[in-house]
């Protein structure tokens, strides 16, 4: 079931009105099971509460407050704050860093209403635009103008004192009349569109009629913007079909055969503790795990579903589904399970850290997951360990930072194995000569590229002590041939000095 963005929002505001609380990520949910914690924070990260239908959210005092939080203010760009309080920052503290962001805001003192109110008048006067929050324009006390213009909107009566001085500027006059229009308009459609049980009943058998088929979409809505779907699963649910109002749809042949349907498939329903049963005693026979599609429980649903929703929806760790994990073949591939999804949400949370920074974590960035874990470590983990090409890691390479971070590193990784082929080449011809190759001479590689010249290069370099060089160091004739070399250099820069 797909959710419309009015429902959740309305969904969002009840949560909050009725808990209070802000939901929280992967643990409230709406309705169709969507994430609700999830659809809060993407609101505030993607600033949308400026714009409808997000903008009637912040009525709430919770979601305002917890909105507010979000809005992080470095001091190195707000360049209105005064030099004096700066300097007298500095002589409070001499270790001064842009890491003492927080310390420095406490000595700003903080503006009345009244000063906002004048403060920000002259802004809009002077640029002739309205300071939305995503521009992050600021009050001379590090605070959010867009933030104090929505205050003034949605949570004060701007015609009264002191904010009925904003209305003596055109623009906000202009922009607070809009406002109201818009709210009394969804105010008077709500009004006019109150929909009651029969009204609903004969929208549904009309919409049947005209379309040929049961709702089976979000998409399709009543006069008042309400699912039909929604509205047809709560009849099915919670009501008696055979009384009145109700009675009436199942006149319909297509709503009759529907709502029969669909106590069939009630009837056939197992119980919970028998799915669990079938299960278990199908994986002891068969020794295998029940495929998608293709093993069915006795009343002919596919087993694969109900196991995949026992992982997905972590039922398994509660009873009566903990008992599943007694099987050796099912715990193994719920491990497995688990592995893959932690796998994958590391890979989203180093993609959106990667492209939040614009940068690769390194050595010293000492970036780290939700679980404490190194981000440069998993990054060296994925490219020298894992197939990128392969799934989930292949998510990474859609990252162009990464795609070509892990490009240099094949190239580097290919010149490595060129190089050891070499090596092994150079000292197999001086097993078998009993001499090195000199510059000039016609002995090549398999790439025509000179013996002689790679020893040369090599001395030149001094790589002799690194890896995969020193091996070179185990054939006698190299070794002196080496510390020859080095002597020379040693005498010449002697010479120099």
């Amino acid at each position: 079931m797909v959710l419309q963005i009015e429902d959740k929002i309305d969904e969002l505001i009840s949560f909050v009105d009725i808990n209070n609380v802000i939901p929280k990520q992967n643990i409230n949910k709406f309705s169709n099971d969507d994430d609700m914690g999830k659809f809060w924070i993407k609101c505030k990260n993607q600033d949308k509460l400026e714009n409808e239908p997000y903008s009637k959210i912040i009525i709430n005092d919770l979601l305002f407050n917890d909105y507010q939080k979000e809005d992080k203010m470095d001091i190195s760009n707000v360049h209105i704050i005064n030099n004096f309080q700066k300097r007298k920052y500095h002589l409070l503290n001499k270790n001064y860093t842009k890491s003492s962001n927080k310390d420095f805001l406490k000595l700003i003192p903080k503006l009345t209403i009244e000063n906002k109110i004048k403060e920000f008048l002259t802004f809009v006067e002077k640029n002739n635009i309205i300071p939305y929050i995503k521009t992050k324009t600021r009050f001379t006390d590090g605070s959010n103008m867009g933030h104090f213009w929505i205050s003034c909107k949605y949570r004060y009566d701007i015609s009264k004192e002191p904010f009925n001085i904003l209305l003596s500027n055109k623009l906000l006059k202009n922009n607070y009349q809009k406002y109201i229009n818009t709210k009394y308009n969804e105010k008077i459609s709500l009004s006019t569109k109150n929909l009651t049980i029969t009204d609903k009943i004969k929208e549904l058998i009309f919409f049947v009629k005209q379309n040929n088929i049961v709702p089976n979409d979000n998409k399709y809505k009543f006069s008042n913007g309400s699912s039909i779907l929604n509205f047809w699963k709560n009849c099915r649910r919670k009501y008696d079909l055979y009384k009145k109002p109700y009675n009436i749809l199942l006149l319909n042949k297509s709503l009759n055969d529907n709502y029969q349907r669909y106590l069939n498939n009630k009837k056939c329903e197992l119980p919970i503790e028998n799915k669990i049963k079938e299960l278990l005693l199908f994986v002891e026979k068969n020794n295998i795990i029940p495929k998608q599609n293709i093993h069915k429980f006795s009343n002919d649903k596919y087993i694969y579903d109900f196991w995949y929703t026992c992982k997905s929806k972590c039922y398994i760790n509660k009873y009566p589904y903990d008992k599943l994990l007694t099987n050796k073949l099912l715990k193994e591939n719920y491990e497995i399970y688990s592995i893959n999804i932690k796998t994958e949400n590391k890979i989203n949370e180093f993609l959106n850290m990667v492209k939040k920074n614009n940068e690769i974590p390194d050595k010293k960035s000492k970036c780290k997951f939700e679980d404490n874990t190194d981000m440069y470590t998993f990054w060296m983990y994925c490219k020298r360990i894992k197939n990128l090409k392969d799934k989930p890691y292949s998510k990474l390479l859609t990252n162009n930072l990464l795609k070509h971070d892990y490009d240099l590193y094949l190239t580097y990784k290919c010149n490595i194995i060129i190089i050891k082929n070499k090596i092994e080449q150079l000292l197999l011809f001086i097993k078998i000569n009993n001499k090195i190759p000199k510059e000039d001479s016609n002995y090549k590689f398999y790439d025509n590229t000179n013996i002689g010249g790679f020893w040369i290069k090599c001395k030149n370099n001094l790589n002799l002590v690194c890896e995969p060089y020193k091996k070179l160091l185990s054939n006698k004739l190299l070794k002196k041939d080496y510390r020859q070399h080095l002597l020379k250099r040693l005498i010449i820069i002697e010479n120099i000095d």
